[in-house]
């Protein structure tokens, strides 16, 4: 500040008799706390004014202006966490070309854009960034590699690092200057079309570690947002029974060669028996399992069944009904869950409520005291609801 350069010059001179010798030292070291204390808010304001200026910069591109509003941001509590110039390369059979994104990072969504420096500019002068990918959900990225080795690539072929636009290195192609780019990793979890393993480059490997700490930064905010908002508590029922040969979502993969693949679980039903005990069934493609609710460790395998889509308990009528292979069956929850009671009776067999292969889906309730069954049974171009009274 000119003001502290001044009055530090003056505290310098020889002014041995001038009364200011005494509170200049103290003048100097206030207007340098005062400086130091305006510069951090300063700094701190600077991403909020930013983050007010963006709605009439980013424009939704491709994806229309449901995206810009999936990003709420003139929400009091949102914030601009980082933003900076990322670069993304493609393979072809002729080149390797390069791309130039500017990618903002709030505590929500992570927008990868494409900005217009020159044509459509917006009323104040600022470039218009129009969004490239669709918005990722910040809770959604798993953070792979930041330390893989940077790589040199020729600025001609970083579009939008120059002004001037380099023909292909067959047309000459000027590839003399270049300058080193860092690769980082992430992953984008769920079942959409965006799901997968992405790379971006950066300038610096300073950069680099930025982003990661950013994106770290970004991550634990909205963990503890989605924590503060929870309504639900999630309890898992299991986490060690149910293999498939991929990740789906929290199902895990089976850990040694003994233990044989189920399936994602496709349904399942909590149900109380007779002698007063909690338990749950659970289907998956290879049967249905039943164990406590209250002890994972529990659940054992009670029917060896193929392609289990539904499940449902009548409790009233001590049955458990399940869709198989788009087969309705009936079974006695005695069978599947033997009582307490020494003396019960022998449960009998299950039985077949529908055709084989006929049923899409079905749904059990109550009408009139009366309890039925129904099933949508498909056959040929038509669609037919079968009722069935079990009360009868």
């Amino acid at each position: 500040m000119q003001l502290e350069s001044i009055l530090s010059t003056l505290e310098k001179l020889e002014l041995y008799d001038h009364t200011d010798t005494i509170t200049l030292p103290q003048v100097v070291e206030l207007i340098s706390i005062q400086g130091k204390s305006i510069n951090k808010a300063v700094k701190e304001m600077e991403p909020k004014v930013r983050l007010r200026s963006l709605p009439t910069q980013l424009f939704g591109g491709k994806f229309g202006e449901n995206a810009i509003k999936s990003l709420d941001l003139l929400n009091p509590s949102r914030e601009l966490i980082h933003e900076g110039k990322l670069y993304r390369h493609s393979d072809t059979t002729l080149n390797t070309t390069w791309s130039e994104l500017s990618a903002f990072l709030f505590d929500n969504y992570f927008v990868l854009c494409k900005t217009d420096k020159s044509s459509k500019m917006t009323s104040s002068g600022i470039a218009r960034h129009y969004i490239n990918r669709r918005p990722v959900p910040v809770e959604l990225i798993v953070l792979n590699s930041f330390e893989n080795s940077g790589q040199n690539r020729a600025v001609g072929f970083l579009k939008g690092i120059r002004g001037d636009r380099h023909e292909t290195s067959f047309g000459g192609r000027d590839t003399s200057d270049s300058r080193t780019v860092y690769p980082f990793s992430y992953t984008i979890i769920g079942s959409g079309s965006a799901a997968g393993q992405y790379t971006l480059w950066t300038d610096s490997e300073q950069s680099r570690q930025e982003w990661k700490e950013k994106f770290q930064h970004a991550q634990a905010l909205r963990r503890a947002e989605i924590e503060a908002n929870t309504i639900f508590e999630m309890l898992p029922l299991s986490l060690d029974t149910f293999h498939v040969s991929q990740s789906y979502g929290n199902t895990v993969q089976r850990t040694d060669a003994t233990q044989q693949f189920t399936g994602p679980v496709t349904c399942s039903v909590p149900f109380r028996t007779l002698d007063g005990r909690e338990l749950v069934a659970i289907g998956c493609q290879e049967g249905v399992w039943i164990g406590l609710r209250s002890d994972p460790r529990s659940l054992r395998k009670v029917l060896h069944l193929r392609a289990v889509t539904q499940c449902a308990v009548l409790e009233a009528f001590s049955l458990f009904l399940v869709l198989s292979s788009k087969t309705l069956l009936a079974y006695p929850l005695e069978a599947l869950v033997p009582s307490l009671n020494p003396g019960a009776p022998a449960p009998r067999g299950h039985q077949k409520l529908s055709d084989k292969h006929e049923v899409q889906y079905f749904t059990c309730g109550n009408i009139s005291g009366r309890t039925l069954v129904i099933y949508l049974r498909k056959k040929g171009k038509s669609a037919i609801l079968v009722i069935v009274d079990l009360s009868k």
